[in-house]
């Protein structure tokens, strides 16, 4: 399917997407852009599409309709580097920064109602780089360059801090998520951890990666947190910061995002080998995309139907679930943030030259994921094997069945190390079929006991 995009400022309307050297206005696909005073770093779209809230460098935010009409525009204290809106756009937040040294006031949280009333501000002293909102704007989590994640509630009360180790950058906090109910919150700092917390500041996980996290993601319910660092690494774990799995690619990861139910993974990598590319739950690929210049932001709608991908070279893209392209446009520069609505239908970009670019998508463009047999439980696999084998069984069925795996093996490994290894293996290989059967045929009680949790 060729879908072909217009693109429609305030005073002309042109072409921007063509099929081939031909280009057409037979679509229902358009796009619009709004001229902000200056440079745009963060965009987000409300779960209906109908807000999209946009922060600049020249210490703004701006609110828009899904037909890119200014709603209402506000001051902050300083460069709006990430935003928020709740799911009904009737909360939005603000998260600012500076990397100007004389500069340096004003940097903290502004909170919005949906008439762009200042409801309350919090300065944190430290520049804004994680910036999450609950889906009912009742939860806002922050990671800063103070070397500290925070969480605050829709009144703007601390409900908790929790301070990095470290000296220097090595403690700032890339980046914050939450749960849609706000109750699971996960960060990634450049301490080469990802931590897992519940709304009361009680820590949940935690998860070492082998460099900076840039990157963290969760899904709705807050079962499953995807992470991304600058070893080329992609992680993903479930809510008590456990691996699920991970996946060295051959650059560095800039960027996450994960559906609504945590079954699919959208993943952003730069430099070397610009791309994009999904995977579903269990880790297998499902679809890899080359496109112009590093992968600066992604975004995905709540059932995948539709990715937002931006570039540094100025480059919007936008795919179907099976990464067939739907549309793409070239900005003047870098693209800072990607947002797009639940359904999928409206997207939005955010580019260093000056504009905030709006997408909307036609009905039959936001595509539904195919059927698929439920995706395996690897939480409950993982308490099978535990349940089922000692030590020494565990790895005698490695040996056996697994030798890559059993090969793999170190001096003073522990159970569950092993355990994790030889899930990670069956997961990666489309082999946990096979370890179940040789579990059901080794321990049918245990089995037996588990049998009707092993799928989602």
């Amino acid at each position: 399917m060729i879908i072909f995009l217009i693109f429609i400022n305030r005073h002309y309307k042109q072409d921007v997407l063509k099929a081939g050297n031909e280009m057409t206005e037979a679509s229902s696909e358009h796009a619009w852009s709004l001229r902000a005073a200056s440079a745009v770093a963060g965009v987000a779209v409300s779960a209906d599409g109908r807000c999209i809230l946009a922060g600049t460098l020249g210490k703004r935010v701006i609110c828009l309709d899904q037909d890119g009409q200014t709603l209402w525009s506000a001051k902050v204290g300083n460069q709006a580097w990430r935003v928020g809106l709740s799911a009904d756009g009737e909360t939005a937040i603000a998260g600012t920064g500076s990397t100007h040294p004389w500069d340096m006031k004003g940097r903290g949280l502004y909170a919005f109602n949906g008439d762009g009333q200042l409801r309350w501000h919090q300065d944190l002293g430290a520049s804004v780089w994680g910036l999450a909102l609950a889906a009912d704007g009742r939860t806002v989590a922050v990671g800063t360059d103070g070397h500290e994640a925070l969480l605050f509630n829709g009144e703007g009360h601390l409900l908790w801090r929790r301070k990095m180790p470290g000296v220097g950058w090595w403690a700032w906090v890339w980046a914050a998520t939450l749960s849609v109910d706000g109750q699971t919150a996960a960060v990634g700092a450049a301490n080469k951890t990802v931590l897992v917390l519940d709304r009361g500041g009680n820590l949940l996980g935690k998860h070492g990666a082998g460099a900076d996290v840039m990157a963290v993601s969760v899904s709705a319910d807050g079962q499953t947190v995807a992470a991304g660092s600058t070893d080329q690494q992609v992680y993903l774990l479930d809510r008590q910061g456990h691996l699920l799995w991970s996946e060295k690619l051959d650059d560095k990861v800039w960027t996450v995002a994960l559906t609504a139910d945590g079954r699919r993974l959208v993943v952003g990598a730069s430099e070397k080998e610009a791309h994009v590319r999904t995977f579903d739950r269990g880790g297998q690929p499902l679809w890899k995309r080359y496109v112009e210049g590093s992968v600066s932001g992604v975004a995905v709608s709540a059932g995948g139907e539709v990715v937002v991908v931006g570039t540094r070279a100025g480059h919007v893209y936008l795919f179907d679930s099976t990464g067939e392209r739907l549309g793409h446009h070239a900005a003047q520069k870098n693209i800072r943030d990607v947002a797009v609505s639940a359904h999928g239908r409206i997207a939005a970009a955010a580019s260093e030259d000056g504009h905030v670019y709006g997408f909307q998508l036609p009905l039959q463009a936001a595509i539904a994921l195919p059927t698929q047999r439920p995706a395996w439980d690897t939480t409950a696999i993982r308490e099978l094997l535990t349940a089922a084998f000692n030590d020494e069984d565990l790895t005698v069925l490695c040996f056996d069945h697994f030798r890559p795996v059993y090969e793999d093996f170190g001096s003073g490994m522990s159970k569950g190390q092993k355990i994790q290894r030889v899930l990670d293996h069956c997961v990666r290989h489309g082999q946990i079929q096979e370890l179940l059967s040789l579990v059901e045929e080794r321990n049918p009680a245990q089995y037996t006991h588990f049998r009707d949790r092993l799928r989602r």
